[in-house]
């Protein structure tokens, strides 16, 4: 229930935009969100990210009461029926529907990134309250931007343990309070418009069809749907700064959640910049067409806010090699790698059906770019304008963004990562701009012409086809996060076998070792998901990094081969004293590792083999320079804590 006064705090700061910004409800969800997240990211690269947390709930809570109590004129009034407008009531609705699902139900990470970063990050600042680029937390690419970590600890921080399903859980809040911004003034007296953007904007989430878009801990669909949030608020500002000012936060915040967050930023600049040239009001021109270039400062300086943070951690940065070929060397064709992933990518692009239950991604740009081009030859005014300018930005910039996306390929993945015909994660990297597209639809084509004019019939075929689509979907898929997992308590989320061995191994072993003990992971024939899903399970304990890629063979071997790493005893013993390695923990080990590495085992590994004991004590003495001594009990641990002071 605790997460819940995480969601009263945004609710708090909506209550204040509503009566002293003119901020309409259905948008304050949204604007309240962003902004506390954006605020928690600079406390966390000050190394303040518990003490932001405080500020941040207590100035929810006077903002909540400044809102009710503050004697001085309200630019709006705050009563039930301002507050509780179609899109706030949606997303209260959405909301406590995930929590109650998310609570009553347990789920579990299951992609590799998910290990790597997205899912550790989240359990790493929940356990450590600090960021993971000034902490020694086993968190693998720890300079990635942190705005997904920060959002998940933001709805924890009252937790008493972490919980993998809030993760998600926090991740659909924001994305309710995107889909609540779409439904703009909406009245509850709109019926259609109603029933059509509530119901598409909660059943769109399952449109993909790929297991890794939803649900996962990944950034890529939040990305996308807080830079159509941005684009809400701008299209729906009708000369409101304060509403269009909301964007702000939301692209100051798109560098902080993925790499691609500048990149995607520029995107919707070009979009807010488009509208304001060729579907604004021509009396205010000048001053709109404006605030896009001014606009752009926010998402630059948190993008060089978080390289300077990176740039002056403990942290070591990944540092991609140089690309023989330059930006301009690529784009005139002397690069034939070029070539050959933009044919690669139009292969993809045509063939392989993961959007809208079986459409390729051709097919869905397509139709997001025609429903807007459609309802344009029936619309009047400005409207018609912003349709039909709107429709030829998602061609345009859908366009640029899929050259941007080849050009990322070529120079910034090694020819490894991109061996074979199919990309690796290409889907999974337009899911953002796709994601963009839907929610902005969503919005503009239920939005009338005027606050007065009422929806009319002719936009309710389109947007009726594709929530016909949204439940077929639901009814249909079998992926093992969607809907009616949800749902359905016929349908089990379980962990998979070898996470439940390690979970259940950890767990044997966790009350010997405290929050500041390292552990080496040792595991023959093993895979890197193995070792990241016990970095995981062993927060906050540091677990090591394996030497090589963590299968020890022979220096002789001939020609070794991923995870192959040729070690002998000395390299090892080298190896866990550079690492001040405290613990080693035996999941699997195989004859080579026995015969050359059990002499460093005081039980010569008989306790692993037989299961008995699992977990050693590194002690700096013995023949070798190191003695692994099994912990049989709480008393062994404690005594070699005292004889050796460790």
């Amino acid at each position: 229930m605790l997460f819940l006064l995480s969601l009263a705090a945004v609710l708090a700061v909506s209550a204040f935009l509503i009566r002293r910004c003119s901020v309409p409800s259905s948008a304050a969800p949204f604007i309240s969100i962003v902004s506390i997240v954006s605020l928690m990211c600079a406390g966390a690269m000050l190394d303040l990210l518990r003490e932001t947390g405080y500020v941040v709930f207590a100035a929810a809570l006077l903002l909540g009461v400044f809102a009710f109590a503050c004697k001085n004129p309200p630019r709006e009034t705050l009563d039930a029926q301002s507050f509780f407008s179609p899109g706030m009531v949606f997303f209260l609705a959405a909301s406590l529907f995930f929590f109650t699902v998310f609570t009553l139900r347990d789920f579990y990470f299951r992609q590799w990134d998910e290990f790597s970063f997205w899912g550790t990050a989240a359990k790493a600042l929940f356990t450590e309250n600090r960021l993971y680029t000034l902490s020694l937390a086993s968190v693998v690419k720890n300079d990635y931007p942190p705005a997904m970590p920060v959002l998940s600890y933001f709805f924890q921080f009252w937790c008493a343990s972490f919980r993998e399903g809030y993760v998600y859980c926090a991740y659909d809040v924001l994305l309710a309070s995107v889909a609540a911004a779409a439904f703009g003034n909406a009245r509850f007296k709109e019926i259609p418009r109603i029933l059509l953007t509530g119901g598409a904007g909660f059943l769109m989430l399952y449109l993909y069809s790929a297991e890794e878009a939803y649900h996962s801990a990944y950034a890529d669909i939040p990305l996308g749907a807080v830079l159509a949030g941005a684009l809400i608020c701008w299209y729906s500002a009708r000369g409101k700064a304060a509403l269009r000012l909301g964007a702000l936060p939301a692209l100051f915040l798109l560098p902080f959640m993925k790499n691609a967050g500048l990149g995607l930023a520029l995107i919707g600049l070009i979009a807010m910049l488009a509208d304001s040239l060729f579907a604004g009001e021509s009396r205010r021109l000048g001053r709109e067409s404006l605030a896009p270039l001014l606009f752009a400062a926010a998402p630059l300086a948190s993008h060089l806010l978080w390289r300077a943070h990176v740039a002056a951690s403990p942290v070591e940065a990944a540092v991609s090699e140089s690309y023989q070929y330059g930006f301009f060397d690529i784009i005139n064709g002397k690069d034939p790698f070029f070539a050959d992933v933009i044919r690669r990518m139009w292969a993809q692009t045509l063939n392989d059906g993961r959007f809208f239950v079986s459409m390729s991604l051709l097919a869905a740009v397509l139709l997001l770019a025609a429903l807007p081009l459609l309802s344009a030859l029936f619309a009047r005014g400005l409207r018609r304008k912003r349709l039909a300018v709107y429709g030829l930005c998602v061609l345009a910039l859908t366009v640029i963004y899929f050259f941007s996306m080849a050009y990322a390929y070529t120079s910034d993945f090694s020819r490894i990562e991109t061996e074979g015909e199919l990309l690796p994660s290409m889907f999974r990297y337009f899911y953002n701009i796709v994601t963009v597209w839907l929610y902005c639809s969503l919005f503009l084509l239920t939005e009338p012409g005027a606050p007065e004019e009422p929806l009319r019939g002719r936009p309710l075929l389109g947007f009726g086809a594709c929530l016909a689509v949204c439940a077929f979907v639901l009814f249909n898929t079998k992926e093992p996060y969607s809907l009616r997992a949800l749902t359905s308590p016929a349908l089990e989320i379980s962990l998979d076998e070898t996470r439940t061995t390690i979970k259940q191994l950890y767990g044997r072993n966790a009350h010997f070792l405290k929050a500041d003990d390292s552990v080496y992971f040792e595991a023959a024939y093993t895979s890197d998901i193995e070792w990241l899903e016990f970095t995981l399970e062993a927060m906050p304990v540091r677990a090591v990094t394996p030497y090589g890629h963590g299968h020890l063979v022979p220096l002789d071997t001939p020609n070794p081969i991923y995870p192959d790493t040729p070690c002998d005893l000395e390299t090892l013993v080298n190896y866990l004293l550079e690492q001040n390695c405290g613990y080693m923990l035996v999941f699997r080990c195989d004859d080579y590792y026995i015969s050359e590495f059990g002499p460093l085992y005081a039980d010569g590994l008989a306790g692993a083999l037989d299961k008995s004991v699992c977990l050693y004590k590194i002690i700096r003495e013995g023949e070798h320079g190191l003695t692994m001594i099994p912990i049989v009990n709480a008393y062994a641990v404690e005594s070699l804590r005292e004889q050796y002071g460790y």
